[in-house]
């Protein structure tokens, strides 16, 4: 016997030698109970599990390390352990995590490595992520302190493996900054701690706070729901203040039947204000004595006295006026009129003999739709046609706690005016004080739909969506009241659809069918926002709005932007028109005048090649309107081989192009202004273009943070000493190889810009009619040479196509010069 035991027990060591404590174990989600998801955020947790349930079990190294020679020992089969966790890895994510990472022939380190990479890649862009969702985390947002500490936790343990760790400081104080106004006081508590806790004895300190709460809320529904006897009322307040009851309110519950043995089951809930939650409502009023006036007392010294016309005629109908309703005499009949005494320091006895009057026999027998009750409920046997008896007692449990018995079931079927819809399995409550209908059990026994407004609700067949019901509303609650066909005058309408009063009124907006519903002139099922009506589209279709461009540049000639201009007058150069290009990153204006529309593209050639010789850059977009000067054969060639993108307006869209039609408007109102000013004629607008091109590009955009831009383009400050104003007296210099000695070495000209490819000033000789460029000018820029005077200088003319011609008789004439405002035209030396 002795032999047999001792080789038994040897055989067992031997055994329990050769097996591995990995292979023990059956059920992994016994030792690891989170499932990992892919929107999960429980990563660090789970890895946390996973490595100490590694370590217990002597297989760390197959997830943390390669496999090695010296991990190895004898006997044991890696290939086997490694597999073993790898189904641990499998069997603690979800199936989408899963299906992301399974691969054929994977080792437990490769799939421990792709979720590593699959929850703390891109590191950054999570930590920013990760940082704006903990800076907007509140309490609003969670059902308890304990689950708003719980997810603060898991954030800045996920910012901790994005390597931006959240210190004990933030975090409490963030702890503290997502409060609401009920913990208002522990917060304070808290932030004037010093030094400030650490979470967790915040967190037991905000948790307790909640409990108390809690407490306190249910020894204040225990109160409600068993009212003290009645006792004498504070002392009245004073005039300026109304003496109202504070504890006047009203209080609605939910509740659900407890099934102590067997039976239904059901549940009811409501809606109302008040801390309590429960069925029912209470309350007193406290009547206003002879010293004290309600503050409507005296509404008549602010009445509106109503107008002296008369009501319109007939097809202008108007609604009868309403008079108020008078309350129905009580048990003791009508209420006599009383007048009481009262003193700050006495008190007000309670007015039972006024409340007995006010009270009737009647109770409440209309049916209230509860979106939260499971069954329809009812306290008496009067609404149904047929009714069972409970053998065992069950219990409707409302909102604080206390159970309501439950004596019986029955069914019944609405009575006209009502359609006949079925009401099955209603519960018999007496102490019920509303009857309750499921809005579930209404729609899923009858097939209907219902549809809830702020007016009342509308019933509709599920099938056909034809409307079946309409009950008004103006209460807190939704109670089934007769169609308003039942109760109101001839001339109240119908819920009729929103089309149909849309088309009867003429086509207004949806916002007047609101206003109209609003106030009750007519009555609509459902007012939609956007209807789109074909006849409105006929008959009122306008441009829809523009909005601002969301088009950025980041370097010059990114998005280039062109327009044409045509003028009404032919310059004295031969030009109809003038072309521009302007820079979207810049705002640097380049224009040129041009004869006709075909030199367009010619135009565009020489200025793309100057844009790449001398800035390197090449034109990535070009932005015009849909005019056949640029939506040709030879542009969109062009763009192609060159890369370049090519963006029209829409036809008649001239909007679309804004960019360039607003600097066109810019450039023509500096142009009429330097003709204005200095009376040169139209036909030299091509001077004052040049002049208005330099001028913009030298003066600070707003688009631009107030820089200029020629300074974005060539990074150099433009200088303003050379400025001279277009159109004043010049004189410049002449040189002597063209004149004798005894010759005047100037003479009178009309200063009109600056030369695009000299240094100097562009200046109009009237007695020779030829302009000259010159360095050597001098100004009087107070005298102006062009103005407006007599007819008879033709020969001073100098600015007409053909100067022996004399001037057209409807044109004005031009006088060789006058100062303004020194001295008069005839006193000048050059005058006649």
């Amino acid at each position: 016997m002795s032999t047999n035991s001792s080789s038994s027990s040897s055989s067992s060591s031997t055994i329990s030698a050769t097996i591995h404590p990995a292979v023990t174990v059956n059920n992994i989600k016994n030792y690891i109970p989170i499932v990992l998801g892919m929107e999960d955020a429980h990563y660090t947790s789970w890895v946390e599990l996973f490595k100490i349930h590694c370590r217990a079990y002597q297989v760390i190294d197959h997830i943390i390390s390669p496999p090695s020679e010296s991990s190895v020992k004898p006997g044991v089969d890696w290939d086997r352990l490694d597999a073993i966790v790898l189904q641990w890895i499998y069997g603690t994510i979800s199936s989408d995590l899963l299906l992301t990472i399974i691969t054929p022939n994977s080792t437990a380190a490769q799939a421990w490595q792709a979720l590593e990479h699959l929850f703390i890649d891109s590191k950054p862009s999570r930590a920013l992520y990760l940082e704006n969702k903990f800076s907007n985390t509140k309490l609003d947002s969670f059902p308890s302190i304990s689950a708003y500490c719980q997810a603060l936790k898991m954030i800045a343990d996920q910012l901790a493996n994005v390597d931006a760790p959240v210190s004990n400081q933030r975090l409490v104080l963030q702890l503290i900054g997502g409060l609401n106004a009920q913990y208002e006081g522990i917060a304070t508590v808290l932030q004037q701690t010093k030094p400030l806790p650490d979470f967790y004895t915040a967190r037991s300190q905000l948790i307790l706070e909640e409990t108390r709460k809690q407490h306190q809320s249910t020894s204040t529904a225990l109160l409600s729901t068993n009212p003290k006897p009645l006792e004498p009322l504070p002392p009245p307040q004073t005039q300026s203040q109304p003496a109202y009851d504070k504890h006047q309110q009203r209080q609605w519950g939910s509740g659900h039947i407890d099934n102590s043995n067997r039976g239904r089951v059901g549940r009811g809930r409501g809606r109302g204000r008040g801390r309590s939650r429960g069925r029912g409502h209470y309350g007193q009023f406290r009547p206003f004595s002879q010293s004290q006036q309600p503050p409507w007392a005296n509404s008549q010294q602010w009445s509106w006295s109503s107008p002296t016309w008369n009501t319109p005629p007939c097809p202008y109908p108007t609604a009868p006026a309403t008079r108020p309703p008078s309350r129905s005499p009580g048990i003791l009949g009508a209420a006599p009129s009383q007048a009481y005494a009262s003193s700050d320091n006495a008190y007000m006895p309670t007015n039972i003999e006024q409340a007995l009057h006010t009270m009737t026999l009647n109770p409440d027998q209309s049916w209230y739709l509860d979106t939260g009750a499971t069954n329809h409920m009812s306290n008496t046997t009067g609404k149904l046609s047929s009714y069972v008896n409970n053998s065992i007692m069950n219990h409707i449990v409302v909102g604080n706690g206390f159970k309501i018995p439950i004596l019986g079931t029955g069914s019944t079927t609405l009575k006209p005016p009502f359609p006949p819809l079925q009401l099955n399995n209603i519960l018999l409550a007496p102490h019920l004080i509303k009857n309750l209908l499921s809005v579930r059990r209404l729609t899923t026994d009858n097939m209907i739909s219902i549809e809830f407004d702020p007016f009342g609700f509308l019933v509709k067949d599920y099938q056909t969506r034809i409307p079946i019901l309409r009950c008004n509303s103006t209460g807190d609650l939704y109670p089934l009241s007769l169609p308003a066909a039942q109760f109101t005058t001839p001339t109240t309408f119908a819920a009729l659809s929103q089309d149909l009063w849309h088309r009867r009124l003429g086509h207004p907006g949806s916002s007047l069918l609101r206003v109209l519903n609003k106030e009750h002139s007519i009555s609509v099922a459902k007012v939609f926002d956007k209807r789109l009506c074909q006849s409105c589209v006929f008959g009122k279709h306008t441009r829809l709005p523009f909005y601002d461009s969301l088009s950025t540049t980041s370097l010059p000639f990114d998005i280039l932007h062109s327009d044409l201009w045509t003028s009404p007058i032919l310059s004295s150069g031969g030009h109809r028109y003038y072309i521009l290009f302007l820079d979207d990153f810049t705002n640097f204006l380049w224009t040129y005048p041009l004869s006709n529309k075909s030199n367009v593209f010619q135009i565009f050639l020489n200025f793309h090649k100057m844009i790449k010789t001398q800035f390197e850059r090449d034109i990535k977009t070009f932005q015009c309107d849909n005019g056949t000067e640029y939506n040709n054969t030879s542009f969109h060639s062009f763009c192609a081989q060159n890369g370049m993108l090519f963006r029209f307006s829409c036809p008649h869209t001239s909007s679309q192009n804004g960019k360039a039609e607003r600097k066109i408007r810019s450039i023509n109102n500096i142009i009429r202004t330097l003709l204005t000013q200095s009376s040169v004629p139209p036909t030299f607008w091509h001077h004052a273009l040049q002049m208005a091109t330099y001028l913009l590009n030298i003066l600070p955009s707003k688009i631009k943070g107030h820089q200029t831009p020629t300074y974005l383009l060539y990074h150099k400050r433009p200088t303003y000493t050379h400025l001279r104003t277009f159109g004043c007296l010049c004189y410049p210099l002449i040189s002597s190889n063209t004149i004798n000695k005894l010759h005047n070495r100037s003479s009178p000209c009309v200063f009109l810009g600056y030369p695009s490819n000299h240094r100097g000033y562009k200046c109009y000789d009237l007695s020779s009619h030829k302009l000259f460029i010159s360095r050597h000018v001098l100004f009087d820029e107070q005298a102006y040479i062009l103005i407006f005077g007599p007819p008879f200088h033709h020969r001073c003319h100098p600015l007409g196509r053909a100067i022996s011609n004399p001037p057209h008789p409807t044109q004005p004439h031009l006088s060789p010069l006058l100062t303004l405002p020194k001295s008069p035209s005839s006193n000048h030396p050059l005058n006649p």
